[in-house]
């Protein structure tokens, strides 16, 4: 029991940062169908990949200006809206979310039952 006590105060703040941890890195990339709709809603991060060109460029705060699309971060840029071949918006994933809230509170319950 003693040595069970010495490992509770190191493996609750264990538990504790991998949880934020992992809620933090359950986001999804979703796609945007039309462009010009980020005009009316709105989205934090977005993933841009240009017609032609195979990498991906993720942007923050992107605005629809005419018929481009401008941001400011990571660095001020933008395309024309016809350029785009497919854009997606960073969002949480509620099922991976559940689980590892899930996981976590099982993890308390267990802790504190013990105690």
């Amino acid at each position: 029991m003693r040595q069970f006590r010495a490992h509770r105060y190191v493996l609750r703040p264990v538990a504790a940062v991998l949880l934020v941890v992992s809620l933090h890195a359950c986001t999804r990339w979703d796609p945007v169908p039309e462009p010009k709709t980020l005009a009316t809603n709105p989205h934090s991060t977005v993933r841009i990949t240009l017609i032609g060109e195979g990498k991906n460029i993720v942007v923050k705060h992107p605005t629809v200006v005419g018929d481009s699309l401008l941001w400011n971060e990571p660095e001020k840029g933008g395309v024309k809206l016809s350029q785009i071949a497919w854009l997606e918006a960073r969002s949480l994933d509620p099922v991976a979310n559940g689980f590892f809230a899930l996981v976590g509170v099982t993890f308390l319950v267990v802790i504190l039952v013990r105690d």
